[in-house]
């Protein structure tokens, strides 16, 4: 027994050296590899992120809005009229599937009737002249 326990241990012994000598090789190299902003960049991103709390109100009214030419005095109570309409839209309209929430009618914004539409704008225009085939 002791005589297998030498041949696994001299192995494993090695094996075990060999990885320490390894790691510490590729740990040194990378240390080399940066200088000192480099090191103070990955010693920052690797830290604790400062949490601070959020301050303002999120985007998704000023995506839903982004159609319309809207002042931006005016974009909250846009915002509050359409969750408005929509919930009374929402509680009106019957299911037409309770399982998979499918309604009989689609929701139409009140915003069209309110505000003017901004014209739609087009990434293709300027690069029309670059390629030979008609945009």
């Amino acid at each position: 027994m002791s005589r297998l326990l030498r041949w696994l241990r001299t192995p494993l012994l090695l094996f075990a050296v060999l990885f320490a000598v390894a790691w510490v090789t590729v740990t040194s190299l990378r240390w080399l590899a940066m200088d000192a902003a480099q090191r103070e960049a990955l010693s920052l991103m690797q830290g604790e992120p400062a949490s601070a709390p959020a301050v303002g109100d999120n985007g998704y009214g000023w995506l839903m809005l982004a159609d319309y030419a809207i002042a931006p005095n005016d974009a909250e109570a846009a915002v509050a009229s359409e969750v408005a309409n929509f919930a009374a839209w929402l509680e009106a309209t019957p299911v037409a599937n309770a399982a998979t929430g499918d309604v009989q009618q689609v929701y139409a914004s009140q915003l069209q009737e309110k505000f003017p539409k901004r014209p739609t704008l087009s990434h293709l225009d300027p690069l029309c002249n670059l390629g030979a085939a008609p945009c």
